[in-house]
């Protein structure tokens, strides 16, 4: 689920924390994440499938070739699996087009490459500050709509007046989200952001990032500061529930990012993603619990599998941000908009985050 923001809760984390704490203009978008988490993606998933066929020919009869009757077999399943969903009903070409909707209007929000319909709805305050559409009021609006919009569209003026009157549930009732809603994500999500913001205003993440600085990262290369950041998430990650591991790493490294005269996005993207590479144990995530309960498989078995995708999924996110991640998000510049931060700006005018003949001179506005 790193593909798009709302693809994994621990996504969520990253854009909020930004935005809470330098403003909108970070230019960490619905679009630009696709355009960095989706190439990112389709390679990691390509290198799990050829790691599984690998792995699974070390096991006993692994390697050998599946007969044609077997073959037969696991076609029919899928085949009377899939004749029983049937065409697709009213109820449920509403329910996608309402979904793809609201793809389209996360997506064009604010793209970045062109202007957005978000941009429209940018208003000053008195304050001096701007107010912006927020991505939660696309959902919102979805949401309601979910339950005005009917499944069947039995009355006129869809059916004639003399036949008979039918009344139709809306697409979706508060009998089904009190009992199928997953409120417990929420409280998780909700939860992990109130601890985020306990962790600020009471100096710990402050006391943690003057604890780190005393580590000298400066004196390292930052492509390498990057890689033990994704190292140590994804293992902890494996340990600890990933919304709350990025919750609670994610404003951290931001902090620290800054202090470090580095874009926040550097460390804060790379370290919110690989919260979702929790592969090597059954504990790591909820969907690891299911398909270890669901199978024979035992828990060494998974960490074989696991372990060295985590390793190859922080290689390829490290890989990633040091290339096209770079000109996408301006990784090679200290950018504004995160100078504003700093007390001395003057301290970051010789910073060379990728070791370019640039000198990077952040410039206040």
């Amino acid at each position: 689920g790193t593909g798009v923001v709302t693809g994994s809760p621990p996504n969520l984390v990253v854009p909020e924390s930004l935005n809470k704490n330098f403003g909108p203009n970070t230019g960490l978008t619905f679009a630009s994440w696709m355009a960095f988490a989706i190439p990112v993606m389709l390679l990691n998933l390509v290198l799990a499938w050829l790691w599984l066929q690998k792995l699974q020919s070390w096991y006993p009869g692994g390697g050998e070739k599946r007969s044609q009757d077997q073959e037969d077999r696991a076609m029919r399943v899928i085949k009377e699996s899939y004749n029983k969903l049937g065409s697709m009903s009213m109820h449920e070409i509403q329910v996608f087009v309402l979904f793809l909707i609201l793809i389209l209007l996360w997506f064009f929000k604010t793209p970045l490459f062109m202007p957005g319909w978000g941009d429209i709805f940018n208003v000053g305050t008195v304050r001096g500050t701007t107010v912006v559409v927020g991505s939660a009021t696309p959902a919102i609006l979805m949401s309601v709509l979910l339950f005005i919009l009917p499944q069947d569209y039995n009355f006129w003026p869809f059916v004639p007046w003399t036949g008979s009157v039918q009344n139709s549930p809306s697409l979706i009732t508060w009998r089904l989200i009190e009992t199928k809603m997953c409120w417990g994500v929420i409280f998780l999500l909700g939860g992990g952001f109130a601890l985020a913001d306990a962790s600020q205003k009471s100096g710990l993440s402050t006391l943690l990032v003057t604890q780190l600085n005393k580590l000298n990262l400066n004196s390292m290369p930052f492509w390498l500061v990057n890689f033990v950041v994704c190292l140590m998430t994804v293992s902890i990650t494996n340990i600890a529930s990933n919304t709350a591991t990025a919750n609670v790493l994610v404003p951290i490294l931001a902090e620290m990012a800054v202090t470090m005269c580095i874009n926040p996005i550097y460390l804060t993207l790379p370290a919110g993603i690989v919260c979702s590479y929790a592969f090597a144990l059954p504990v790591a995530t909820a969907p690891n619990a299911i398909v270890f309960g669901h199978s024979t498989m035992k828990t060494s078995d998974m960490m074989k599998a696991g372990f060295f995708m985590n390793i190859v999924c922080v290689f390829t996110i490290a890989i990633s941000i040091n290339t096209y991640a770079v000109p996408l998000f301006g990784l090679d510049e200290f950018p504004d908009w995160a100078a504003i931060k700093l007390e001395n700006v003057s301290m970051c005018e010789n910073v060379n985050p990728f070791g370019s003949d640039s000198v990077i001179i952040p410039v206040v506005t």
